[in-house]
């Protein structure tokens, strides 16, 4: 076995598998990342939908309902990135409440986000992994 397999063997305990804690370092990243990119996109519709509310001085109902939507989806984005501030901080400060404070807020992006596919299947496939990390870091 090479060098670079055997480490990455040592590193996630097994072949092809990857550990709990590269999964939760995995996780804090992509949701700063990945909250940060669609927090500019939610800062851009909030600004856009409220200034043509304002412009038609409310006369569309819908456009209030988009508005209110953009502005929950970008409250949204910014609980994501401290979701992933959270997780990172608590288990390199091996802080529970701090890292479960994390893992909770990391709910509410892809439940809002579910038609994006993609954010519901990572948080998905991750939370096994995030639970088990917790269940033999924080006894």
């Amino acid at each position: 076995m090479d060098s670079k397999r055997q480490r990455q063997c040592e590193m996630c305990g097994a072949a092809g598998e990857d550990s709990d804690e590269c999964c939760v370092v995995f996780y804090g990243i992509w949701s700063i990342v990945i909250g940060a990119l669609c927090l500019i996109s939610g800062v851009y519709f909030t600004v856009v939908t409220w200034t043509t509310t304002a412009a038609t001085d409310g006369k569309y109902g819908i456009m209030v309902v988009v508005s209110v939507l953009a502005t929950v989806y970008a409250i949204a984005c910014v609980s994501y990135i401290f979701a992933g501030i959270f997780m990172m901080v608590g288990r390199l400060n091996h802080s529970r409440r701090i890292f479960m404070c994390g893992k909770i807020l990391s709910y509410f992006f892809p439940i809002y986000t579910f038609l994006f596919i993609f954010t519901i299947v990572v948080h998905f496939v991750i939370l096994p992994k995030i639970c088990r990390y917790v269940n033999k870091t924080f006894r």
